[in-house]
Order: C-alpha cells, then structure tokens, then sequence
C-alpha cells in the first residue's frame, strides 16, 4: 500500500491533493498533517498539528499505516504573507 503524509490539508492544495489521491487510487493511504480537519474519508488520517509551533511539533508522534509499503510525502503547509 502506498501512504501518503500531506501537510496543510485543511484547505487548498493539500486537501485538492489529498482528495485527488484518495478518488484517483484505492490502494493509497492519506495522512494529514493541519491545524484543522477539513474532510473525512475511510482511507484518510487527520493528525492535528501546528507546524508553525514548535513545541507542538516536537510533541507530534505518528506511525505508519499498516501495510504500508511505499511512502512519499507533500510538504505543502505554508503561510503565504501580504501579497502588494
């Protein structure tokens, strides 16, 4: 089974992402990584994190989805500032 780790699922590109995968591929896995939890399907884990905290972060233990056997991961949480 391939999991997927996805960070900033609440909303944007990584929830498109983690939807798309999880309607494109039955046999993946999908963990979330947000401050909130958008959406919920029977082949997707949310796990609430702050990655701007710190403290949370260091905090934050998760394992992999049984059977797994390939992972890749989207590192796509961020804060995008004013735009002038």
């Amino acid at each position: 089974m391939h999991c997927i780790f996805i960070t900033g699922t609440s909303s944007g590109i990584g929830k498109a992402l983690a939807q798309h995968f999880l309607e494109t591929d039955d046999t993946c896995q999908v963990v979330g990584f947000a401050r909130r939890d958008a959406f919920s399907h029977e082949r997707y884990t949310h796990i609430h994190a702050d990655l701007a905290n710190e403290e949370v972060l260091k905090q934050t233990h998760f394992s992999l989805p049984k059977g797994c056997t390939r992972t890749s991961l989207v590192n796509n949480a961020g804060v995008i500032g004013d735009i002038k």
